[in-house]
């Protein structure tokens, strides 16, 4: 009995000498929280940058030779193709004012600026009014938005042209009709600057696919037994992949 009492006192001692203080406990604490941030860094730094190089990262495996994106990738037009239907209902909604179906139109800063501009001899210039040229085009620019598939820009560059010339040049037109509006009739439309903003947010995308597409036909102009008639729409093989040699988008031209 006396034996087990001198060995349990025993080991309350070896127990009382290896327990840690507290500013022992204090730096040991410390240590496993900066071995953790440690971990966590290098965990980080193995983890590619967003914006890294398309050389060390393929962000998109049907991005176009030497892109780093691919601009016919539904993530790149359905924002276009939300654009062309928010600019379809503001422009169906100025034609029906043009009309007469709706007797009044939304001006909350420029007076009968409105009133005057959309009943003025520039929006009836042609036999239809300048609102429902634009609904009309805004409707075209979604369906043209939403044909075909991810790879369009070099199984379809007829539609991918398309697509360019009815954001381009028809959104171009409708900037210059917002310009004309203070030289002409020294007042403003809301509703016709807001058109004028949606179609310069839609260009830039759709410029972009139609880039890649023209970049396409070029490399198709260059091997012999391709022909451009029939590769621009879409006929025949569409497995060129080397990049062109030089350019300042992704280093194609």
């Amino acid at each position: 009995m006396a034996r087990l009492g001198t060995a349990h006192h025993r080991d309350r001692e070896a127990s009382s000498r290896h327990a840690p203080s507290p500013a022992e406990q204090h730096r040991d604490d410390n240590a496993r929280a900066m071995d953790r941030e440690i971990d966590s860094a290098l965990h980080a730094a193995r983890i590619p940058a967003r914006g890294a190089d398309a050389t060390t990262r393929r962000v998109d495996e049907h991005a176009p030779p030497g892109w780093s994106y691919n601009p016919a990738s539904w993530r790149q037009r359905l924002p276009v193709v939300a654009l062309a239907v928010v600019g379809g209902c503001v422009a169906g909604y100025l034609a029906l004012y043009q009309y007469g179906v709706v007797r009044d139109v939304w001006e909350p800063f420029f007076g009968d600026g409105s009133r005057r501009i959309l009943h003025s001899s520039i929006s009836f210039a042609l036999p239809v009014s300048d609102a429902t040229l634009g609904a009309l085009g805004y409707l075209a620019d979604a369906l043209a938005g939403v044909i075909g598939g991810v790879r369009r820009w070099r199984t379809m560059p007829w539609i991918v042209v398309l697509f360019g010339i009815l954001v381009g040049p028809l959104g171009a037109v409708s900037i210059a009709l917002v310009i004309a509006q203070p030289v002409v009739y020294h007042t403003f439309c809301t509703l016709c600057l807001l058109s004028a903003v949606i179609s310069m947010l839609m260009i830039g995308p759709a410029m972009d696919e139609v880039l890649a597409s023209l970049q396409y036909l070029r490399r198709v102009s260059r091997t012999p037994e391709r022909s451009v008639w029939r590769a621009f729409w879409g006929i025949g093989r569409d497995d060129l992949s080397a990049p062109l040699t030089r350019g300042k988008r992704g280093g194609a031209q």
